[in-house]
Order: structure tokens, then C-alpha cells, then sequence
């Protein structure tokens, strides 16, 4: 890009500034007052035989002036947009997952969750019997290999899809062995099961 080191002045009156102002959104013929009042120069003085001769350089700097503010725009759309597909896509995975969660949930009668320590003792055969009995979003996250605070998201929302989903809260205020894993019950947590074998999302 050519380095233009030399300054022209002019001067005009606060009328023949606000014409110039109006042509040049008119005629989106330049972006800055310097830029019009160049190039309208440079028109008038290489006007030979009415025919006129720019400069390539001016044409491409005029050209780049133009469209360097697309350019960031179309940056931003495209940032936003890839911001609009990633929280798709998450949203999808916490629907799927609210999905895959109840239709793996114990079935209860209202009120009726058994304890973790009767769950214990019933036995816990396999992977799914374990996170089934135990049915907290930290069990579902182990069996589903799936970060906890998404498992919490799908939770909450198959509550939302699923009126006969709901839970209990049980804190027994210490951990507790069940088969081979040390489950930390010091903190409250949700246990989630249904009330009927079979549920319609809303």
C-alpha cells in the first residue's frame, strides 16, 4: 500500500462541508473526507480529452477502504454462527441424554426410592444395575462416560420432558461402601426415578 506522507489543506464553509458530507453518502464514493477530496482532485487533473486516468494504486486502496468493514462483519456472523452451532449441538446432547436417562431409571412408586443402603444390599449385578439402583447424576455420569455438570443439565431437563420422572434427596452424611466403590454420600444428592414403566415427553 502506498505511504502518502504530504498534506493539502482546504478551506470551505459549514455548508460546503455538509454538501460535501450529504454527496459523499450519496454516492458512497469514499469513506473519509480525505479520501473524496483526493481522489477528486487526482480526477480532475489527469482529465485529458475528457477522458480520465486513475491510478490502479487508488483504485485498490479505494477498494480496500471499502471493503475492510465487510470483512469484520463477516468475521463476526461467522463467530457468531459457530457460537449457534456449538450450543446446537450441546443442546442435542442434553436431549439425548435426558432421553437415555429415563428410559434407564427405576421404576417406583411415589415416594417409594428405596435407601442406598437397601440398594447395597439387594446387590448391584453390573454397571447399569449399579447406576440404576443408585440413579444420582453422579452414578448416570460414571455409566454414561459423560462430564457431571451435563448429566445435571439432562437431568433437569427430563424433568421438564417427563411428568412421571422425579426424585428423592438423601444425605447420610458419611460414605459408604457398595461393591468395591466408595460412594460419598456426605453431601445431599438427587436420586432420581418414575413413577410409571412408561412416559410421552411433552
Amino acid at each position: 500500500m502506498v505511504t502518502r506522507s504530504e498534506t493539502l489543506k482546504i478551506r470551505v464553509t459549514p455548508n460546503e462541508k455538509e454538501e460535501i458530507l450529504e454527496y459523499m453518502d450519496d454516492t458512497k464514493e469514499a469513506s473519509t473526507i480525505s479520501d473524496f477530496g483526493r481522489l477528486t482532485l487526482l480526477k480532475h487533473v489527469r482529465n485529458d480529452d475528457d477522458e480520465v486516468s486513475i491510478d490502479q494504486t487508488d483504485i485498490i486502496d479505494a477498494v480496500d477502504v471499502a471493503i475492510a468493514d465487510v470483512h469484520e462483519r463477516l468475521e463476526r456472523v461467522e463467530t457468531h454462527v459457530v457460537s449457534i452451532d456449538s450450543q446446537t449441538s450441546l443442546d442435542d446432547d442434553v436431549d439425548k441424554l435426558a432421553r437415555d436417562i429415563y428410559h434407564s431409571l427405576p421404576v417406583h412408586e411415589e415416594g417409594d426410592m428405596p435407601s442406598l443402603y437397601d440398594a447395597a444390599l439387594s446387590g448391584l449385578d453390573d454397571d447399569f444395575s449399579k447406576a440404576q439402583k443408585i440413579s444420582s447424576p453422579s452414578a448416570w455420569a460414571e455409566y454414561f462416560g459423560e462430564d457431571i455438570s451435563l448429566i445435571r443439565r439432562a437431568c433437569a431437563t427430563m424433568l421438564e420432558y417427563y411428568p412421571d420422572a422425579t426424585f428423592v434427596r438423601e444425605d447420610l452424611g458419611e460414605s459408604m461402601e457398595i461393591e468395591g466403590s466408595t460412594v460419598d454420600t456426605g453431601v445431599a444428592e438427587r436420586r432420581f426415578y418414575k413413577t410409571s414403566e412408561r412416559g410421552e415427553a411433552e
